[in-house]
C-alpha cells in the first residue's frame, strides 16, 4: 500500500489511527508514502503513537493532518519524530489549534524580555523567550522551528488558520531566513497584521528556496 486516504472515510479518530500505526509499524518493509487523516478527530495522544514510527521512517512522504485539534502538545510531538526524518517532503498542519486565539501580537510583550545573546541560534532564543514572555502555548513554534533547522527534506508546510499573529509571522520570517529546503509555506488566514507581514517580507528576502 502506498496511500492511506482515511479522510472523509466513515473510520473513527482511534480506528484510522491504529490502521496509520499497522502501516507504520511495518518499519523498512512499510511502503506506505501518503498519510492522509485530514478531519478525522485527531488528537494530541494519537499523534504520539504515530510520532513512534515516523521517526525512522523512509517510505511516507506526505502527511495531512489538517482540521485537527491536535494542539500545541500534537505539534510539538510530531515535530519532534520529524527532526531526523528524511523522507516526509509535505506536512499539513492547517487548523490544527496550535496556537491560542487570544496570544497576543508582537507589539505586546515588553521588549526588555528581548534583550538576549542571540549569536548562537537567534530564532530559537527568541521563541523561547516568547514562550516565557507570554505564557502562551507557543512550545509548538520552538519545536517547528528545532525541526526546520535540522530536517533537510522538507519542502511543503502548511500553517493556515492556527492565529500565528504577529509573533509567529516573526518567527517564521525568522526561519524562512535560515531554512534552505522550504519551497512552499501556507500562513494564510492568521490574523497577521501589515507589521507581521513584514517580518514574512524580511524573511523572504534572505531566503534563496521559497517559491510559494
Amino acid at each position: 500500500m502506498s496511500e492511506l486516504h482515511i479522510a472523509g472515510s466513515a473510520l473513527l479518530s482511534s480506528s484510522a489511527v491504529h490502521e496509520a500505526c499497522k502501516h507504520l509499524a511495518k518499519g523498512p518493509e512499510c511502503t506506505l508514502q501518503e498519510l492522509n487523516l485530514r478531519g478525522k478527530d485527531v488528537n494530541a495522544q494519537d499523534i504520539a503513537a504515530l510520532a513512534s514510527h515516523l521517526s525512522e521512517n523512509t517510505s511516507v512522504t506526505t502527511i495531512d493532518l489538517a482540521g485537527n485539534n491536535i494542539g500545541p502538545e500534537g505539534v510539538s510531538t510530531l515535530a519532534a519524530a520529524l527532526k531526523q526524518n528524511r523522507s516526509v517532503t509535505s506536512l499539513n498542519l492547517s487548523s490544527t489549534q496550535m496556537f491560542d486565539q487570544g496570544t497576543p501580537s508582537f507589539g505586546s510583550i515588553p521588549t526588555g524580555t528581548l534583550v538576549l545573546n542571540f549569536k548562537l541560534n537567534p530564532l530559537l532564543t527568541l521563541l523561547k523567550v516568547l514562550t516565557v514572555a507570554t505564557s502562551v502555548p507557543y512550545a509548538a513554534a520552538v519545536a517547528l522551528a528545532e525541526m526546520l533547522l535540522h530536517n533537510k527534506s522538507l519542502t511543503s508546510l502548511g500553517l493556515g488558520n492556527n492565529y500565528l499573529r504577529d509573533v509567529g509571522a516573526k518567527s517564521m520570517g525568522a526561519m524562512l531566513a535560515k531554512n534552505a529546503s522550504l519551497i512552499q509555506l501556507n500562513v494564510r488566514d492568521n490574523s497577521i497584521s501589515p507589521a507581521g507581514a513584514t517580518s514574512l517580507s524580511n524573511g523572504l528576502k534572505r531566503n534563496t528556496t521559497l517559491k510559494t
